[in-house]
């Protein structure tokens, strides 16, 4: 809801939210993603190296998200906020 609120310019509000968040204990749940690895699917979550692949697993996204920055698919904000 804090990120909704803060999208949508509402920073005062979005604030708010996240000091309540703060106070009652409540954390973001990490997102899990997949990737089809040839051998099955692989669940990891951002920034978790714990997977002995982890470092191919990286390399690929980069150059996914590479390739669509140069056929301007995304913005640069949004690559800078992926990693």
């Amino acid at each position: 809801m804090a990120n909704l609120c803060t999208q949508a310019g509402r920073w005062e509000e979005a604030e708010m939210l996240r000091d309540k968040m703060k106070k009652i204990g409540l954390k973001k749940i990490p997102g899990t993603s997949w990737i089809d690895t040839g051998k099955g699917l692989r669940s990891f979550i951002a920034k978790d190296g714990s997977c002995e692949r982890s470092n191919e697993m990286y390399e690929m996204i980069e150059g996914v998200v590479e390739s669509m920055s140069d056929k301007e698919c995304i913005m640069k904000q949004e690559l800078d906020e992926a990693f």
